[in-house]
Parts: structure tokens; C-alpha cells; sequence
């Protein structure tokens, strides 16, 4: 059985790890959309060059 104050800080925690994993998820969105706006270009140019 949990006290109040345990169940409290754990629920604390669980929000913020949460809030966490979004961050981590809209950076690796933000990286990837880079990444492939990116490989598109250099792609674009290596095939105008042939």
C-alpha cells in the first residue's frame, strides 16, 4: 500500500518522464525531417551532375 506522499512523487515522476519521451520524440522528428531534406538536396545535385 502506498502512502500519499509516495504516490504522489511517483505520479510526478511519470508526467515528467513523459514530458520527456515528447521532447526526445518531436527532436528525432525534427532531425529526421532535416536529415532528409538534406539527403534529398545532395541527392538532387549528385544526379544533375551526372
Amino acid at each position: 500500500m502506498l502512502s500519499i506522499g509516495e504516490s504522489k512523487s511517483s505520479f510526478i515522476n511519470q508526467s515528467e518522464s513523459a514530458e520527456h519521451g515528447r521532447l526526445i520524440k518531436l527532436t528525432k522528428n525534427a532531425a529526421l525531417k532535416y536529415f532528409m531534406n538534406f539527403a534529398s538536396q545532395n541527392f538532387r545535385e549528385l544526379t544533375a551532375s551526372l
